[in-house]
């Protein structure tokens, strides 16, 4: 069996150096089966931070930033309709929910009803044209933008 690297072994190979992480807008780790904890506190990425693509990873640990950067977590490419929840645990382990800040889950033909309790750090959240129909939010949530979801009827914002 060949070797897998981990993710932070992934991340220090492909964005050696500090300098190199100042100005990345993005990392795209897709299908890269990568195991364990990642530390992104080195990105920067300008003013809106560096989005991090990580679908492909079932194994990936927790999301560490020290400095409490701007940085976002995406889920790409845009999925065949399925209900969010099967989304989210096919896509992100628990103890990568726990780490998440920014989710952007913007056109990705998901359906049913969304549960982010268990986003224990999540602040941001994009869940805009989608075929949502109820959601659940943490009250540490700062910002939301669910905008043209027709079928919304429901938003709970649990304490």
């Amino acid at each position: 069996m060949p070797y897998m690297p981990t993710a932070q072994e992934w991340l220090d190979l492909n964005y050696p150096t500090k300098k190199k992480r100042e100005n990345i807008k993005e990392v795209d780790l897709t299908n890269q089966n990568l195991i364990g904890d990642l530390d992104i506190s080195d990105f920067d990425g300008g003013f809106d931070g560096t989005y991090f693509i990580l679908n492909g990873n079932p194994n990936l640990g927790k999301i560490i930033d020290r400095k409490k950067n701007k940085t976002q977590i995406t889920l790409n490419p845009k999925p065949p309709q399925i209900s969010t929840q099967e989304y989210l645990e096919r896509e992100l382990n628990q103890s990568v929910r726990q780490s998440v800040k920014r989710l952007d889950l913007f056109k990705k033909a998901l359906t049913d009803s969304a549960d982010f309790s268990k986003f224990g750090n999540l602040e941001e959240l994009c869940y805009s044209i989608n075929n949502l129909t109820s959601l659940v939010i943490p009250s540490q949530l700062v910002r939301l933008s669910c905008h043209r979801e027709k079928f919304l009827i429901e938003l709970i914002i649990l304490s």
